[in-house]
């Protein structure tokens, strides 16, 4: 598969499968997009991020890791892009980590009760992502327009309050450990 046209037509299914919430269809193709046109910096970028949303909870760490890693590669290739297009490509990228982002926090709040030091592990990771992917876009001058930045904002706002209710279900634990032992002396 080397011809443009083949990979142009695998790159247009590749978007409809990610836009569709098919990640695992969608990051197949990137893959293959990726290793016939190393050059195709979108289609790397959108391969972390459909990847982001395949495995197991314990594998969030790691994908916010790729996915930082992924937009400092796709910043550093834009460099020589038009500038128009180049505005474009980082406001999508930065909308699907703050998207990602959301997605992480949900999946630390979802896991907090059950096993809370994989919650506090994403919760983490989540918000090192995300302040890092920020920090990176500042270091290459990138003009976030008003919506993005609301967008990025509440993101940063959803994986904070995932770090509150850690807390709360922290503190609830330990009083309810405390309660039951002094409900075995007394």
């Amino acid at each position: 598969m080397n011809s443009n046209y083949d990979l142009n037509n695998l790159m247009a299914t590749a978007v409809s499968e990610m836009e569709n919430g098919q990640y695992e269809e969608a990051a197949k193709h990137f893959d293959i997009i990726v290793v016939n046109d190393g050059s195709n910096y979108k289609a790397a970028f959108y391969r972390i991020y459909c990847k982001c949303y395949i495995g197991k909870l314990g594998d969030i760490p790691n994908q916010a890791i790729n996915l930082t890693n992924a937009f400092s590669l796709f910043l550093k290739k834009l460099e020589n892009v038009e500038e128009t297009e180049r505005e474009l490509c980082i406001k999508d990228a930065l909308e699907k980590i703050s998207k990602v982002s959301n997605h992480f926090a949900h999946n630390a709040k979802r896991t907090m009760l059950t096993a809370p030091t994989v919650g506090m592990a994403i919760n983490r990771a989540n918000k090192t992502m995300l302040n890092n992917c920020i920090a990176l876009a500042k270091n290459y001058n990138v003009k976030i327009d008003e919506e993005t930045e609301n967008t990025l904002s509440s993101a940063s706002k959803e994986s904070s309050g995932t770090g509150k209710i850690l807390i709360i279900v922290i503190v609830i634990g330990a009083i309810i450990g405390l309660l039951s032992y002094l409900s075995i002396f007394m």
